[in-house]
């Protein structure tokens, strides 16, 4: 599950979940939640959440296409 962490059995079941939420003051952000269900080595579900804020089209950094390099 984490580097060098616990392994993981044959009957593990990886479930995504991918939400858009817009904040009061407009902000927009990605929520990617993780779900793990794996009854062999985990007692309950093995659940994270990484969150992701949608920057301006003013924002300082820019990404570039990788054949622009």
């Amino acid at each position: 599950m984490r580097k060098n962490g616990v392994p993981y059995s044959m009957g593990t079941l990886l479930t995504e979940y991918y939400d858009v939420h817009t904040a009061d003051n407009n902000d927009v952000w990605l929520v990617v939640t993780t779900q793990v269900h794996d009854p062999i080595n985990f007692t309950t579900d093995f659940i994270t959440s990484t969150h992701f804020k949608k920057l301006g089209a003013d924002a300082p950094w820019k990404p570039e296409a990788c054949s622009a390099r």
